[in-house]
Protein backbone atom coordinates (compact mmCIF):
# COMPACT_ATOMS: atom_id res chain seq x y z
CA UNK A 1 0.00 0.00 0.00
CA UNK A 2 1.17 3.65 -0.96
CA UNK A 3 -0.99 5.22 1.41
CA UNK A 4 -0.38 9.39 0.74
CA UNK A 5 1.48 10.69 3.51
CA UNK A 6 4.10 12.82 1.75
CA UNK A 7 2.97 16.81 2.40
CA UNK A 8 3.48 17.54 -1.12
CA UNK A 9 1.06 14.79 -2.12
CA UNK A 10 -0.97 15.52 0.26
CA UNK A 11 -1.56 19.20 -1.25
CA UNK A 12 -2.00 17.99 -4.51
CA UNK A 13 -5.10 15.84 -3.87
CA UNK A 14 -6.71 18.47 -1.74
CA UNK A 15 -6.39 20.95 -4.74
CA UNK A 16 -7.14 18.03 -7.18
CA UNK A 17 -10.63 18.03 -5.32
CA UNK A 18 -11.43 21.38 -4.87
CA UNK A 19 -10.20 22.76 -8.07
CA UNK A 20 -12.09 23.13 -11.22
CA UNK A 21 -9.68 22.38 -14.36
CA UNK A 22 -10.59 24.98 -17.03
CA UNK A 23 -9.87 21.97 -19.37
CA UNK A 24 -11.76 19.29 -17.59
CA UNK A 25 -9.23 16.33 -17.44
CA UNK A 26 -11.13 15.02 -14.54
CA UNK A 27 -14.15 12.73 -15.09
CA UNK A 28 -15.84 12.79 -12.13
CA UNK A 29 -17.13 9.26 -10.59
CA UNK A 30 -19.29 7.04 -8.38
CA UNK A 31 -18.38 3.82 -7.21
CA UNK A 32 -21.00 2.34 -3.88
CA UNK A 33 -20.34 -0.62 -2.32
CA UNK A 34 -22.39 -3.01 -0.06
CA UNK A 35 -19.89 -3.59 2.76
CA UNK A 36 -19.27 -6.96 4.71
CA UNK A 37 -18.51 -7.15 8.31
CA UNK A 38 -15.54 -4.64 9.62
CA UNK A 39 -14.54 -4.22 6.08
CA UNK A 40 -12.37 -1.38 5.67
CA UNK A 41 -10.40 -1.34 2.05
CA UNK A 42 -12.81 -0.02 -0.76
CA UNK A 43 -11.31 -0.60 -4.28
CA UNK A 44 -12.55 1.88 -7.08
CA UNK A 45 -13.30 1.16 -10.39
CA UNK A 46 -13.28 3.46 -12.88
CA UNK A 47 -15.32 3.16 -16.06
CA UNK A 48 -11.88 3.28 -17.97
CA UNK A 49 -10.12 0.42 -16.07
CA UNK A 50 -6.91 2.03 -17.30
CA UNK A 51 -7.85 5.92 -15.89
CA UNK A 52 -5.88 6.76 -12.90
CA UNK A 53 -7.54 8.28 -9.44
CA UNK A 54 -6.64 11.59 -8.98
CA UNK A 55 -8.67 12.87 -5.37
CA UNK A 56 -11.64 11.97 -3.27
CA UNK A 57 -14.12 14.25 -3.12
CA UNK A 58 -16.34 12.39 -1.01
CA UNK A 59 -16.82 9.14 1.32
CA UNK A 60 -20.21 8.29 2.43
CA UNK A 61 -20.81 5.37 4.94
CA UNK A 62 -24.51 4.31 6.43
CA UNK A 63 -25.57 8.13 5.41
CA UNK A 64 -23.40 9.37 7.71
CA UNK A 65 -20.14 11.58 5.62
CA UNK A 66 -16.83 10.59 6.50
CA UNK A 67 -13.72 12.96 7.47
CA UNK A 68 -10.83 12.79 5.10
CA UNK A 69 -7.61 11.51 6.82
CA UNK A 70 -9.30 12.05 9.91
CA UNK A 71 -11.41 9.12 9.15
CA UNK A 72 -10.22 7.62 6.32
CA UNK A 73 -7.11 7.32 3.95
CA UNK A 74 -5.88 7.26 0.50
CA UNK A 75 -3.94 5.41 -1.75
CA UNK A 76 -4.53 6.94 -5.37
CA UNK A 77 -2.12 4.51 -6.91
CA UNK A 78 -3.86 0.97 -5.56
CA UNK A 79 -7.68 3.10 -5.99
CA UNK A 80 -8.07 2.33 -2.66
CA UNK A 81 -9.88 4.07 0.41
CA UNK A 82 -9.36 3.11 3.44
CA UNK A 83 -11.51 3.05 6.54
CA UNK A 84 -10.18 3.70 10.13
CA UNK A 85 -12.88 1.76 11.08
CA UNK A 86 -14.62 -0.67 9.83
CA UNK A 87 -17.57 -0.59 8.19
CA UNK A 88 -20.72 -2.44 9.69
CA UNK A 89 -22.34 -5.62 7.74
CA UNK A 90 -24.70 -4.67 5.03
CA UNK A 91 -24.20 -0.67 5.05
CA UNK A 92 -23.89 1.52 2.05
CA UNK A 93 -20.48 2.60 1.27
CA UNK A 94 -20.56 5.34 -1.91
CA UNK A 95 -17.43 7.01 -2.77
CA UNK A 96 -17.24 10.09 -5.27
CA UNK A 97 -13.70 10.67 -6.57
CA UNK A 98 -11.95 11.65 -9.49
CA UNK A 99 -10.28 10.27 -12.60
CA UNK A 100 -8.25 10.69 -15.70
CA UNK A 101 -6.43 9.16 -18.33
CA UNK A 102 -2.90 8.50 -17.54
CA UNK A 103 -0.57 11.84 -18.38
CA UNK A 104 -3.65 13.94 -18.23
CA UNK A 105 -3.06 15.55 -14.98
CA UNK A 106 -2.74 19.18 -14.39
CA UNK A 107 -1.78 19.44 -10.57
CA UNK A 108 0.91 17.47 -9.83
CA UNK A 109 4.22 17.08 -7.06
CA UNK A 110 7.19 19.09 -8.56
CA UNK A 111 8.25 21.24 -11.88
CA UNK A 112 6.46 21.22 -14.90
CA UNK A 113 8.15 19.50 -17.81
CA UNK A 114 9.22 22.63 -20.12
CA UNK A 115 8.78 20.57 -23.03
CA UNK A 116 5.44 19.49 -22.50
CA UNK A 117 3.15 20.91 -25.59
CA UNK A 118 0.40 23.97 -24.91
CA UNK A 119 -2.32 21.47 -25.15
CA UNK A 120 -0.93 20.08 -21.52
CA UNK A 121 -1.40 23.72 -19.55
CA UNK A 122 -2.67 25.48 -17.43
CA UNK A 123 -0.82 23.22 -14.88
CA UNK A 124 -0.03 23.71 -10.91
CA UNK A 125 3.31 22.58 -9.15
CA UNK A 126 3.71 22.30 -5.61
CA UNK A 127 7.05 21.82 -4.10
CA UNK A 128 7.96 21.43 -0.43
CA UNK A 129 11.11 23.93 0.41
CA UNK A 130 11.77 23.13 4.05
CA UNK A 131 10.48 21.25 6.70
CA UNK A 132 11.66 22.17 10.24
CA UNK A 133 10.53 20.33 13.34
CA UNK A 134 10.46 20.67 17.21
CA UNK A 135 10.87 17.81 19.29
CA UNK A 136 7.34 17.98 21.64
CA UNK A 137 8.91 16.88 24.55
CA UNK A 138 11.89 14.23 25.18
CA UNK A 139 13.38 11.26 23.44
CA UNK A 140 10.63 9.57 21.63
CA UNK A 141 7.79 12.90 21.45
CA UNK A 142 6.26 13.78 18.65
CA UNK A 143 7.45 16.88 16.33
CA UNK A 144 5.74 19.55 15.42
CA UNK A 145 7.00 20.31 11.68
CA UNK A 146 6.27 23.62 10.19
CA UNK A 147 6.18 22.90 6.51
CA UNK A 148 6.48 25.77 3.48
CA UNK A 149 5.47 25.34 0.05
CA UNK A 150 5.96 26.72 -2.87
CA UNK A 151 2.30 26.42 -5.07
CA UNK A 152 2.98 27.74 -8.89
CA UNK A 153 0.57 27.65 -11.82
CA UNK A 154 1.64 27.94 -15.17
CA UNK A 155 0.13 28.96 -18.66
CA UNK A 156 0.90 29.32 -22.39
CA UNK A 157 -0.22 31.27 -24.71
CA UNK A 158 -2.89 30.18 -27.42
CA UNK A 159 -4.95 28.97 -24.71
CA UNK A 160 -8.62 30.92 -22.92
CA UNK A 161 -11.35 30.55 -20.16
CA UNK A 162 -13.70 32.58 -19.80
CA UNK A 163 -15.64 32.38 -15.95
CA UNK A 164 -18.64 33.82 -15.30
CA UNK A 165 -18.35 35.98 -17.92
CA UNK A 166 -14.78 37.17 -17.78
CA UNK A 167 -12.48 36.34 -20.43
CA UNK A 168 -8.65 34.79 -19.06
CA UNK A 169 -5.99 34.28 -20.84
CA UNK A 170 -2.12 34.21 -20.77
CA UNK A 171 -0.76 36.00 -17.24
CA UNK A 172 -4.43 37.10 -15.68
CA UNK A 173 -5.29 33.35 -16.09
CA UNK A 174 -2.27 32.28 -14.26
CA UNK A 175 -3.06 34.80 -11.39
CA UNK A 176 -6.98 33.59 -12.09
CA UNK A 177 -5.99 30.06 -11.17
CA UNK A 178 -3.48 31.17 -8.04
CA UNK A 179 -6.26 33.17 -6.57
CA UNK A 180 -8.28 29.75 -7.26
CA UNK A 181 -5.52 28.25 -5.09
CA UNK A 182 -5.57 30.59 -2.00
CA UNK A 183 -9.65 30.66 -2.01
CA UNK A 184 -9.15 26.80 -1.56
CA UNK A 185 -7.23 26.97 1.48
CA UNK A 186 -9.32 29.77 2.84
CA UNK A 187 -11.91 28.33 2.42
CA UNK A 188 -11.25 24.49 2.78
CA UNK A 189 -8.29 24.43 5.00
CA UNK A 190 -10.25 21.93 7.65
CA UNK A 191 -9.91 19.11 4.50
CA UNK A 192 -6.48 18.71 5.82
CA UNK A 193 -6.86 18.02 9.45
CA UNK A 194 -5.33 15.98 11.18
CA UNK A 195 -2.30 15.78 8.36
CA UNK A 196 -1.69 20.09 8.35
CA UNK A 197 -3.29 22.72 9.37
CA UNK A 198 -3.11 26.62 10.62
CA UNK A 199 -2.64 27.74 6.72
CA UNK A 200 -0.43 30.37 6.73
CA UNK A 201 -0.11 32.49 3.45
CA UNK A 202 3.17 34.00 2.99
CA UNK A 203 4.03 35.13 -0.15
CA UNK A 204 1.52 36.17 -3.43
CA UNK A 205 2.14 37.46 -7.16
CA UNK A 206 2.68 37.73 -10.56
CA UNK A 207 6.42 36.05 -11.45
CA UNK A 208 8.20 37.12 -14.62
CA UNK A 209 7.37 35.64 -18.43
CA UNK A 210 9.79 32.88 -19.07
CA UNK A 211 10.59 33.67 -22.71
CA UNK A 212 12.41 30.32 -23.17
CA UNK A 213 9.47 27.83 -22.47
CA UNK A 214 6.98 30.49 -23.62
CA UNK A 215 5.04 29.96 -20.10
CA UNK A 216 3.31 32.68 -17.92
CA UNK A 217 3.75 32.10 -14.21
CA UNK A 218 1.84 33.24 -10.73
CA UNK A 219 3.32 31.89 -7.50
CA UNK A 220 2.68 31.75 -4.30
CA UNK A 221 4.86 30.84 -0.81
CA UNK A 222 2.18 28.72 2.19
CA UNK A 223 2.91 27.06 5.49
CA UNK A 224 1.03 24.37 7.26
CA UNK A 225 1.87 22.66 10.61
CA UNK A 226 1.31 19.24 10.95
CA UNK A 227 2.73 16.30 13.68
CA UNK A 228 4.91 13.90 12.06
CA UNK A 229 4.35 15.57 8.60
CA UNK A 230 5.36 12.62 6.04
CA UNK A 231 5.34 9.93 8.81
Amino acid sequence: MSTITRPEDIIVEFLRARLTDPRGRHTAETDSFTATSGQTDFVLTPATSSDQVRAITSVVVDSVTKLKWQDYTIDLLAKTVTLKTGATEDDAVVIKYLSSAVGEEWIYPGWPISTLAKTKFPRISVLVLEKPGDRNGPYTASVTHRVLFQIDCWVKDGYSKTVSGKYYAKQDLAEYLGYQVEKAFINNVNDLFDMLYDYEGITFGNLPYEEDTQKYHHGQRIVLYGTNVGH
